[in-house]
């Protein structure tokens, strides 16, 4: 009862606020959400330990996605299902997929981090692997422009209909 409340308040506040907002605001706040998401995991692939915040991470994402869905599925009907898969899917696919690779290279440099600090990692050159693991980042942080720029856009167009 109170969650589906919540949901349709969300949801109705979505729909009403993509109408309501220009190009900018929905591509920097679809910018700000994932790009957030995607900072954490770099930021925790610092952490000798941060696996579990990683995995946090997609399963936050992957909730809150999937509700958002899941209640438009049922609220709105086959028109739900149409504005998910027009306004919501395009950048949800290229920010998920951003979001999953993230955690997965702040899982790898972890555990690369974790070996160096328990001796078991042999002998490699660091700045290449921090080089590396930082030009990966922005190649993510690429791709999350990019699905907010889609965002903007469908937003944009979807709010002429």
């Amino acid at each position: 009862g109170d969650a589906l409340l919540s949901m349709s308040a969300i949801t109705d506040g979505f729909r009403a606020g993509v109408a309501e907002k220009s190009f900018g605001e929905v591509f920097l706040s679809s910018l700000r959400s994932s790009g957030v998401l995607v900072f954490i995991c770099f930021f925790m692939g610092f952490c000798a330990v941060g696996q579990p915040v990683h995995i946090g991470v997609l399963v936050f994402r992957g909730i809150g996605l999937g509700a958002a869905i899941a209640y438009f599925y049922t609220a709105y009907g086959f028109s739900g299902f149409l504005e998910v898969l027009l306004l919501i899917i395009p950048g949800a696919v290229m920010s998920s997929l951003a979001i999953i690779l993230a955690a997965r290279e702040g899982i790898r440099f972890s555990n690369i981090l974790g070996g160096f600090l328990s001796g078991v990692e042999g002998e490699r050159d660091t700045k290449v692997l921090l080089r590396l693991y930082v030009l990966k980042f922005v190649v993510l942080s690429v791709i999350i422009l990019g699905s907010a720029l889609v965002d903007g856009v469908t937003a944009f167009i979807s709010a002429g209909f």
